[in-house]
Protein backbone atom coordinates (compact mmCIF):
# COMPACT_ATOMS: atom_id res chain seq x y z
CA UNK A 1 0.00 0.00 0.00
CA UNK A 2 2.67 2.28 0.93
CA UNK A 3 4.55 1.86 -2.45
CA UNK A 4 1.72 3.12 -4.70
CA UNK A 5 2.16 5.96 -3.53
CA UNK A 6 5.85 5.71 -5.09
CA UNK A 7 3.87 4.89 -8.08
CA UNK A 8 2.30 8.11 -8.22
CA UNK A 9 5.19 10.27 -7.53
CA UNK A 10 6.25 8.42 -10.72
CA UNK A 11 3.61 9.43 -12.45
CA UNK A 12 4.01 13.14 -11.71
CA UNK A 13 7.86 12.49 -12.33
CA UNK A 14 9.00 13.82 -8.51
CA UNK A 15 11.88 11.19 -8.17
CA UNK A 16 12.78 12.67 -4.48
CA UNK A 17 9.42 12.02 -3.21
CA UNK A 18 9.63 8.37 -5.13
CA UNK A 19 12.33 7.39 -4.05
CA UNK A 20 11.64 7.88 -0.20
CA UNK A 21 8.36 6.53 -0.37
CA UNK A 22 10.08 3.36 -2.19
CA UNK A 23 12.84 3.16 0.92
CA UNK A 24 9.62 3.35 3.44
CA UNK A 25 8.13 0.77 1.89
CA UNK A 26 11.06 -1.26 1.76
CA UNK A 27 11.79 -1.16 4.99
CA UNK A 28 8.98 -3.66 5.82
CA UNK A 29 11.25 -6.42 4.86
CA UNK A 30 14.51 -5.65 4.07
CA UNK A 31 15.02 -8.15 1.29
CA UNK A 32 12.55 -5.91 -0.49
CA UNK A 33 15.05 -3.56 -1.27
CA UNK A 34 15.46 -4.71 -4.94
CA UNK A 35 12.43 -3.09 -5.91
CA UNK A 36 13.98 0.45 -5.60
CA UNK A 37 16.51 -0.96 -8.47
CA UNK A 38 13.37 -1.34 -10.02
CA UNK A 39 11.43 1.51 -10.11
CA UNK A 40 13.50 3.98 -12.24
CA UNK A 41 12.74 0.89 -14.99
CA UNK A 42 8.88 1.09 -14.73
CA UNK A 43 8.43 4.20 -16.88
CA UNK A 44 10.74 2.80 -19.97
CA UNK A 45 8.96 1.45 -22.86
CA UNK A 46 10.14 -1.65 -23.39
CA UNK A 47 9.79 -3.54 -27.06
CA UNK A 48 6.50 -6.20 -27.64
CA UNK A 49 9.31 -9.09 -28.32
CA UNK A 50 11.05 -8.44 -25.09
CA UNK A 51 8.09 -8.61 -22.83
CA UNK A 52 6.76 -11.27 -24.61
CA UNK A 53 10.07 -12.99 -24.37
CA UNK A 54 10.42 -12.64 -20.48
CA UNK A 55 6.48 -14.31 -20.12
CA UNK A 56 8.14 -16.92 -21.97
CA UNK A 57 11.00 -17.30 -19.97
CA UNK A 58 9.07 -17.39 -16.82
CA UNK A 59 7.75 -20.67 -18.08
CA UNK A 60 11.58 -22.31 -17.67
CA UNK A 61 11.35 -20.48 -13.92
CA UNK A 62 12.03 -23.94 -11.94
CA UNK A 63 14.82 -25.03 -13.85
CA UNK A 64 16.53 -21.61 -14.43
CA UNK A 65 15.73 -21.06 -10.59
CA UNK A 66 17.63 -24.21 -9.40
CA UNK A 67 20.44 -23.57 -11.44
CA UNK A 68 20.49 -19.67 -9.81
CA UNK A 69 20.06 -21.31 -6.29
CA UNK A 70 23.40 -22.84 -7.13
CA UNK A 71 25.06 -20.25 -8.40
CA UNK A 72 23.62 -18.26 -5.19
CA UNK A 73 26.00 -20.83 -2.95
CA UNK A 74 28.72 -20.80 -4.34
CA UNK A 75 29.06 -17.00 -4.40
CA UNK A 76 28.02 -17.34 -0.56
CA UNK A 77 30.73 -19.52 -0.14
CA UNK A 78 33.50 -17.68 -1.67
CA UNK A 79 32.11 -14.45 0.11
CA UNK A 80 31.85 -15.84 3.24
CA UNK A 81 35.52 -15.06 5.03
CA UNK A 82 35.04 -11.00 3.98
CA UNK A 83 30.74 -11.05 4.47
CA UNK A 84 29.60 -13.76 7.00
CA UNK A 85 26.35 -12.06 7.30
CA UNK A 86 25.85 -11.04 3.41
CA UNK A 87 26.61 -15.25 3.12
CA UNK A 88 24.06 -16.26 5.35
CA UNK A 89 21.46 -14.45 4.10
CA UNK A 90 22.02 -15.68 0.33
CA UNK A 91 21.85 -19.45 1.63
CA UNK A 92 18.92 -18.75 3.23
CA UNK A 93 17.17 -17.32 -0.30
CA UNK A 94 18.68 -20.54 -2.05
CA UNK A 95 17.42 -22.94 0.62
CA UNK A 96 15.38 -25.23 -1.96
CA UNK A 97 12.97 -26.43 1.32
CA UNK A 98 10.03 -24.62 2.07
CA UNK A 99 7.69 -24.39 3.89
CA UNK A 100 3.67 -24.30 2.60
CA UNK A 101 4.68 -24.57 -0.53
CA UNK A 102 1.87 -26.55 -2.50
CA UNK A 103 2.71 -28.47 -5.60
CA UNK A 104 0.89 -27.15 -8.67
CA UNK A 105 -0.34 -29.04 -11.54
CA UNK A 106 1.07 -28.86 -14.87
CA UNK A 107 -2.60 -28.03 -16.24
CA UNK A 108 -2.50 -25.20 -13.52
CA UNK A 109 0.86 -24.02 -14.98
CA UNK A 110 -0.41 -23.72 -18.39
CA UNK A 111 -3.53 -22.42 -17.90
CA UNK A 112 -2.18 -19.18 -15.71
CA UNK A 113 0.50 -19.24 -18.67
CA UNK A 114 -2.13 -18.60 -21.40
CA UNK A 115 -3.90 -15.98 -19.09
CA UNK A 116 -0.83 -14.28 -18.69
CA UNK A 117 -0.09 -13.88 -22.38
CA UNK A 118 -3.52 -13.03 -23.29
CA UNK A 119 -3.70 -10.29 -21.16
CA UNK A 120 0.16 -9.09 -21.58
CA UNK A 121 -0.74 -9.29 -25.59
CA UNK A 122 -3.82 -7.51 -24.76
CA UNK A 123 -2.02 -4.40 -22.91
CA UNK A 124 0.31 -4.33 -25.52
CA UNK A 125 -2.38 -3.63 -28.37
CA UNK A 126 -3.31 -1.09 -26.10
CA UNK A 127 -0.35 0.87 -26.05
CA UNK A 128 -0.51 0.72 -29.74
CA UNK A 129 -3.92 2.11 -29.69
CA UNK A 130 -2.86 5.02 -27.91
CA UNK A 131 0.26 4.87 -30.08
CA UNK A 132 -2.15 5.47 -33.17
CA UNK A 133 -4.43 7.83 -31.32
CA UNK A 134 -5.37 11.44 -32.41
CA UNK A 135 -4.96 12.52 -28.92
CA UNK A 136 -2.62 15.82 -28.86
CA UNK A 137 1.14 15.22 -28.19
CA UNK A 138 1.07 16.47 -24.30
CA UNK A 139 -2.49 14.37 -23.55
CA UNK A 140 -0.37 10.98 -25.67
CA UNK A 141 2.86 11.41 -23.58
CA UNK A 142 1.42 11.67 -20.33
CA UNK A 143 -0.85 8.58 -21.21
CA UNK A 144 1.41 6.83 -22.12
CA UNK A 145 4.03 6.97 -19.24
CA UNK A 146 0.98 5.95 -17.84
CA UNK A 147 0.34 2.75 -20.09
CA UNK A 148 3.81 1.75 -19.74
CA UNK A 149 4.52 2.42 -16.00
CA UNK A 150 1.42 0.09 -14.81
CA UNK A 151 2.14 -2.17 -17.96
CA UNK A 152 6.16 -2.90 -16.77
CA UNK A 153 4.65 -3.17 -13.25
CA UNK A 154 2.33 -6.16 -14.33
CA UNK A 155 5.20 -7.66 -16.44
CA UNK A 156 7.45 -7.79 -13.23
CA UNK A 157 4.56 -8.96 -11.03
CA UNK A 158 3.86 -11.84 -13.66
CA UNK A 159 7.90 -12.98 -14.48
CA UNK A 160 9.12 -12.53 -10.64
CA UNK A 161 5.68 -14.26 -9.59
CA UNK A 162 6.09 -17.37 -12.11
CA UNK A 163 10.26 -17.51 -12.31
CA UNK A 164 10.96 -17.53 -8.79
CA UNK A 165 8.79 -20.58 -7.74
CA UNK A 166 8.94 -22.71 -4.68
CA UNK A 167 11.15 -24.61 -3.97
CA UNK A 168 13.92 -22.36 -5.93
CA UNK A 169 14.79 -18.38 -4.67
CA UNK A 170 11.22 -17.93 -3.43
CA UNK A 171 11.83 -15.32 -0.65
CA UNK A 172 11.96 -13.18 -3.86
CA UNK A 173 8.27 -14.08 -4.51
CA UNK A 174 7.71 -11.12 -2.15
CA UNK A 175 8.88 -8.94 -4.57
CA UNK A 176 6.07 -9.53 -6.59
CA UNK A 177 3.45 -8.17 -4.58
CA UNK A 178 5.04 -4.39 -4.79
CA UNK A 179 3.81 -4.53 -8.61
CA UNK A 180 0.21 -6.17 -8.24
CA UNK A 181 -0.67 -2.38 -9.22
CA UNK A 182 0.17 -2.74 -12.46
CA UNK A 183 -2.28 -5.76 -13.06
CA UNK A 184 -5.61 -4.00 -12.54
CA UNK A 185 -4.31 -0.85 -13.97
CA UNK A 186 -3.56 -2.70 -16.94
CA UNK A 187 -6.43 -4.50 -17.03
CA UNK A 188 -8.92 -1.60 -16.41
CA UNK A 189 -6.97 0.66 -19.15
CA UNK A 190 -6.88 -1.93 -21.66
CA UNK A 191 -10.70 -2.70 -21.38
CA UNK A 192 -11.47 0.67 -21.33
CA UNK A 193 -9.76 1.13 -25.37
CA UNK A 194 -10.83 -2.26 -26.48
CA UNK A 195 -14.25 -2.10 -25.83
CA UNK A 196 -14.20 -0.01 -28.59
CA UNK A 197 -12.48 -2.70 -31.20
CA UNK A 198 -13.61 -5.80 -29.36
CA UNK A 199 -17.65 -6.86 -28.24
CA UNK A 200 -18.03 -5.89 -24.77
CA UNK A 201 -19.69 -9.32 -24.31
CA UNK A 202 -16.52 -11.18 -25.11
CA UNK A 203 -14.55 -8.98 -22.69
CA UNK A 204 -17.06 -9.30 -19.77
CA UNK A 205 -16.78 -13.26 -20.81
CA UNK A 206 -13.24 -13.24 -20.41
CA UNK A 207 -13.06 -11.26 -17.21
CA UNK A 208 -15.50 -13.30 -15.69
CA UNK A 209 -13.51 -16.81 -16.37
CA UNK A 210 -10.52 -15.24 -15.07
CA UNK A 211 -11.96 -14.00 -12.17
CA UNK A 212 -13.11 -17.60 -11.36
CA UNK A 213 -9.93 -18.75 -12.05
CA UNK A 214 -8.43 -16.43 -9.85
CA UNK A 215 -10.79 -16.88 -7.25
CA UNK A 216 -9.87 -20.59 -7.53
CA UNK A 217 -6.50 -19.91 -6.71
CA UNK A 218 -6.72 -17.67 -3.98
CA UNK A 219 -8.89 -20.38 -1.98
CA UNK A 220 -6.51 -22.72 -2.08
CA UNK A 221 -3.96 -21.24 -0.54
CA UNK A 222 -1.41 -23.08 1.53
CA UNK A 223 -2.04 -20.99 4.58
CA UNK A 224 -5.60 -20.52 4.94
CA UNK A 225 -5.16 -18.72 8.08
CA UNK A 226 -4.60 -15.90 6.27
CA UNK A 227 -8.28 -15.41 5.42
CA UNK A 228 -8.67 -14.58 9.22
CA UNK A 229 -7.31 -11.71 11.69
CA UNK A 230 -4.37 -12.71 14.09
CA UNK A 231 -6.53 -11.83 16.75
CA UNK A 232 -10.45 -10.79 16.16
CA UNK A 233 -12.92 -8.29 18.12
CA UNK A 234 -14.11 -12.10 19.95
CA UNK A 235 -11.16 -12.46 21.41
CA UNK A 236 -10.71 -8.69 22.53
CA UNK A 237 -13.74 -8.94 24.25
CA UNK A 238 -12.98 -11.97 26.11
CA UNK A 239 -9.73 -10.60 26.99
Amino acid sequence: GIFCWSIYYLLEKKFLACTIVTIIACSIHKSAIIVSLILPFLSLQIKSYAAIILIMLSLLGNTIADILSLAVLGFAVLINPLLPDLATNLVVYSDVEKSGYTEISLLSQIISFLFSIILLLSFLYTRHIIAKSSLDFTNKKKLMLKVNIFMNCYIIFTFFLKFFQIPSLANFQRVAEFFTTGYAVSFMLSYNYLKYKISSKILFAFYIILYLYKLKGLLNTSYPELFYPYISIFDSIKR
